[in-house]
């Protein structure tokens, strides 16, 4: 009968600690004393250091509307069809943005129509959650509160002031001053203003 007993293998050397070596001119009764604030400055740095790459990523990953959601002043939106809303952002999500540019005027303005902002701070803080918001509830809201007439334009610079008759599922239906009717896409919506600031629901 034979019996193998494995080798004992030498253990791995372990790597070198990285050290810095300080020499300090000052009297022996201080040394202490300023190896300990040169260590906190030590320290200081490199905490800043990582705080600064931390900040760095988080820019780089952010998009320009999420700090709409943050934003506790008013902003200044300029959109497709040569259209400004100004105003503070009450709501903000991936298909419709609500803005109370007065106390009597509420404006639904599409993200992606939106071209510039202006008096935007970004926070580096993580979004919090909130309703999404889609142009048909808004408008059936609108309708069903009886808003009256509202000015809308579209991403080709269309502009026109009326009445909504109904939201269908891509549509609304609008009469327009002199009693015309026209349907409008609403994929084409750039802002839509209403006298009224009822929040949905």
């Amino acid at each position: 009968m034979t019996v193998g007993f494995p080798k004992r293998r030498a253990p791995k050397p372990e790597p070198a600690l990285p050290c810095t070596t300080r020499t300090f001119e000052v009297p022996a009764d201080q040394i202490w004393d300023q190896a300990t604030a040169t260590l906190h400055t030590e320290l200081g740095d490199e905490v800043i250091a990582d705080a600064a790459s931390i900040a760095e990523a988080e820019r780089a990953g952010m998009r320009m509307l999420d700090g709409l959601r943050l934003c506790p002043h008013s902003v200044s939106l300029s959109c497709l069809g040569s259209v400004r809303v100004s105003g503070r952002v009450t709501s903000a999500g991936r298909e419709l943005l609500l803005v109370e540019e007065s106390a009597t005027q509420l404006t639904g303005v599409r993200p992606a129509a939106v071209v510039r902002i202006e008096g935007l701070t970004h926070r580096l803080a993580a979004v919090t959650a909130s309703v999404e918001l889609t142009w048909g509830a808004w408008v059936r809201e609108l309708c069903t509160v009886r808003i009256g007439e509202v000015q809308l334009v579209a991403i080709d610079g269309w502009s026109t002031t009326g009445v909504i008759g109904f939201a269908g599922a891509d549509f609304l239906r609008m009469t327009t001053q002199g009693a015309r009717t026209v349907d409008v896409a609403v994929r084409s919506i750039a802002v839509l203003r209403t006298r009224s600031t009822r929040p949905i629901g």
